[in-house]
């Protein structure tokens, strides 16, 4: 399935777009914080929690989108069932 266009953008953003930049803000706000030591340990345990949790939440789609395609390859092939 394609990327959705994310709404209100001037630009012709997607929501895949707007997830690499995301990504691209926290990793630039975990160096930072890396750079001002340990005072800052449990603000970059909680970006790692939450990069955990989007990583866990992409595996769980690929799962699906897996099985679905499997699924369908079977049906090509005659053999809904397995």
């Amino acid at each position: 399935m394609p990327p959705r266009p994310v709404v209100g953008s001037q630009h012709r953003r997607t929501t895949a777009d707007h997830t690499c930049v995301s990504h691209l803000t926290d990793l630039k706000r975990y160096i930072s914080l890396v750079e001002q030591g340990t005072s800052t340990v449990t603000e970059r345990r909680g970006i790692m929690r939450d990069q955990h949790d989007r990583i866990t939440r992409q595996i769980r789609e690929l799962r699906l989108a897996l099985e679905t395609t499997e699924y369908k390859i079977r049906v090509y092939d005659g053999h809904p069932e397995g």
